[in-house]
């Protein structure tokens, strides 16, 4: 668990919206650090559940922010009407292949994430 936990008023979560409506397919919670700053972000797809994107800044690593981040999002959905659970994507990048067996769960084979070149 986390040095730092955070408590539950340090999360903001965003339900997805309609494209109709000009909104996004993906819930998303972000965790808010102390000094009012984002330390994460996670996004899952309000249809399927899998997880579109999970990323915590450089600086809030190793302190359990995407644990705490995708616990929390398990109780919304637990919580929250129309909200499935997140579930792990196929699609992992090696931080988040690590991260993700750390949590003991069962994990779809991996595939390799595209990740783009930077210039």
């Amino acid at each position: 668990m986390s040095h730092r936990a955070l408590n539950p008023d340090q999360f903001i979560f965003k339900k997805a919206t309609p494209k109709e409506m000009g909104g996004t397919p993906y819930h998303r919670l972000q965790a808010i650090g102390r000094s009012g700053m984002s330390m994460g972000t996670l996004l899952w797809h309000h249809g399927t559940g899998e997880v579109g994107s999970i990323e915590v800044n450089a600086e809030s690593r190793r302190q359990g922010v995407a644990t705490q981040m995708w616990r929390h999002a398990q109780g919304l959905a637990e919580d929250t009407r129309g909200v499935r659970r997140p579930r792990h994507s196929p699609e992992r990048t090696d931080l988040g292949e690590k991260w993700a067996r750390s949590l003991g769960e069962r994990l779809p084979r991996r595939v390799e994430a595209f990740l783009p070149q930077s210039s």
